[in-house]
């Protein structure tokens, strides 16, 4: 096992050809899909930047805020919701949508996407 820190150039100079830093921007897919209890959202940063991951129903009303204006470092961040909402109540089994939106640190929308995901019971 080895360990690298440092800055990105010293470890991008350093980690004898593996890819350590991502080198884009990207929302995942949830997985699984469908899911039950509790499904998974990978976001990739190329670069330091703010999300908001944000849960809807099929009514467009919020369920519950994952990620709220928050700053994240450069890397592989997985995000989980287990199927509950703002109070901690299990939501209904249905149509869910969970709107991201990557900001850079100067506050410019880098992506927004939005994506379908199912609960089941």
């Amino acid at each position: 096992m080895r360990f690298i820190a440092g800055t990105r150039e010293f470890v991008n100079a350093n980690n004898a050809g593996v890819e350590l830093y991502p080198d884009r921007f990207s929302i995942s897919q949830n997985f699984p899909n469908p899911f039950n209890p509790q499904t998974s959202i990978l976001i990739t940063l190329e670069d330091m930047a703010t999300v908001d991951l944000i849960i809807y129903n099929v009514l467009g009303e919020e369920v519950i805020r994952i990620a709220d204006n928050t700053l994240y470092p450069t890397g592989y961040h997985n995000f989980t919701w287990r199927g509950v909402n703002h109070n901690g109540k299990r939501v209904a089994s249905g149509v869910y949508f969970y709107s991201t939106r990557i900001r850079d640190i100067s506050g410019k929308t880098i992506l927004n996407k939005t994506n379908k995901m199912i609960m089941v019971k």
